[in-house]
């Protein structure tokens, strides 16, 4: 399978202008251990995030991210987790 990149759909009052924060970085770490590697993520968000008219606002943004790899870095499945925080202005 192909790694994606996380999707998040946010919704509260239609119209309303909200924050969105990232962990910039996170570990993941080689299950049985024995390896990890940091993740720097980066988003899909530009200029003000603003919920949509409607019954329900939602705002839907995505968070992928990069990490070094190298022949050296042990094969084998890797976890992690990273924070999201949504709020109104």
């Amino acid at each position: 399978p192909f790694p994606l990149r996380a999707g998040f759909t946010a919704t509260g009052d239609p119209g309303k202008v909200i924050s969105v924060a990232i962990d910039p970085t996170f570990t993941m770490n080689r299950t049985g251990g024995g390896g990890s590697f940091t993740v720097t993520t980066n988003n899909n968000i530009v200029g003000t995030p603003i919920l949509s008219a409607g019954t329900s606002g939602t705002y839907t943004f995505f968070v992928g991210g990069w990490f070094p790899i190298s022949s050296s870095t042990p094969a084998g499945a890797y976890s992690g987790a990273f924070n999201v925080t949504v709020a109104y202005n």
